[in-house]
């Protein structure tokens, strides 16, 4: 799995930001990144992956859980 440039960009530009809350410092990023390698539509994490999970990370931080993880794309109610 990789990056596209922009999306790798985006996403460094979005972690290196003083408003990202890396509580887990390096877990938490690990996971981010796993996340979107495991949810991305392609064989390459791409922008709209990226957006998705950094609204999801900052929705997260900010304590309002309206943002889901995904999986309800990949899993059925089952």
């Amino acid at each position: 799995m990789t990056f596209n440039k922009e999306a790798r960009d985006r996403y460094l530009q979005f972690a290196k930001d003083p408003v990202a809350r890396w509580r887990g410092n390096f877990r938490d990023l690990a996971a981010s990144i796993t996340r979107m390698a495991t949810l991305g539509p392609t064989g390459r994490i791409d922008v709209e992956t990226v957006a998705f999970e950094t609204s999801r990370l900052r929705s997260h931080w900010s304590g309002d859980k309206k943002v889901g993880d995904g999986l309800d794309v990949l899993l059925s109610s089952d």
